[in-house]
């Protein structure tokens, strides 16, 4: 009975652990926010931009970096990262090569030149029936794809002829098109979730001639966003030409439970599930 019992209180700890470690998971995906960053500087020959896509802290995170020379993307792991672009030396090697063949060719002794002359010219001449069999199969293999290609951009305008159709017909529909304006007004209400939480700017600009350069410091003026946010900027009216020199800083964050929320809300939506309905039959 001891025994018994022991295993019920193994397995016990052992479900009560599992449980706990979704709930875990569950609770870090919903309220541990997915967060991007973009920051750089901006001069008048060069730029150095960086930009995050990350989650958990960092610990997943896709990163770009962008210069003037180069863009390195790759996605990180807890430190570890794993590059997507990769240098690819196969047509250097093959210029190497090829320049290698060349000058071996130009360092052999001029009766090897001459012995290979003497080959090149006893290759007999083509067939004319010969040749012109290739051309007329060149041709016929011309015309198919011309005629696949006619077909493709056919069945392709039938297809979109038919999804406006649909779309035509669901937009005709009362609750179909309650239902398309309720996930539109859904999606952007997500999207203003994701507006900058920092938005900092410091720019230095000219646009050559002093006048249309405050026309253009009035035109930024206009925005509020600057005066939240403070934005340091300071036009050069004296630069006879144009050029633009700055540093900015934005980032912002979405949870998990705010998608969770907007997919909650648009699957109860009537209107929606009868949209849906639509779309399957």
């Amino acid at each position: 009975m001891s025994v018994f019992l022991l295993i019920l209180k193994i397995l016990g700890i052992i479900l009560l652990s599992l449980l706990g470690l979704i709930l875990f998971l569950v609770f870090l995906i919903l309220f541990c926010p997915f967060g991007y960053r973009a920051k750089g500087t901006l001069h008048r020959e060069d730029h150095d931009v960086h930009g995050r896509v990350f989650w958990l802290f960092g610990l997943l995170a896709l990163c770009v970096d962008s210069a003037v020379d180069s863009t390195d993307i790759c996605f990180r792991i807890c430190g570890i990262r794993k590059g997507f672009s990769r240098k690819d030396d196969n047509s250097r090697d093959f210029e190497d090569t090829s320049e290698e063949s060349d000058s071996g060719i130009a360092d052999r002794p001029l009766e090897a030149q001459e012995v290979k002359k003497e080959t090149e010219r006893k290759i007999p001449d083509p067939d004319p029936d010969v040749s012109s069999q290739e051309h007329f199969s060149k041709l016929r293999r011309l015309g198919r794809r011309i005629r696949d290609t006619f077909r493709s951009v056919k069945s392709l305008f039938s297809h979109l002829r038919e999804t406006c159709q649909k779309i035509t017909s669901l937009w005709e529909n009362d609750s179909c098109r309650e239902g398309i304006k309720t996930i539109v007004r859904k999606l952007f209400a997500l999207l203003g979730k994701l507006k900058p939480c920092k938005l900092k700017l410091a720019l230095s600009f000219s646009t050559g001639s002093p006048d249309t350069t405050g026309e253009l410091l009035g035109v930024l003026s206009m925005f509020p966003i600057g005066y939240r946010n403070r934005w340091q900027i300071t036009p050069d009216f004296a630069a006879e030409e144009a050029y633009a020199d700055g540093m900015f800083d934005i980032g912002g964050r979405l949870f998990g439970f705010q998608i969770l929320r907007t997919a909650i809300g648009i699957v109860l939506d009537k209107n929606c599930r009868k949209l849906y309905n639509r779309l399957i039959r």
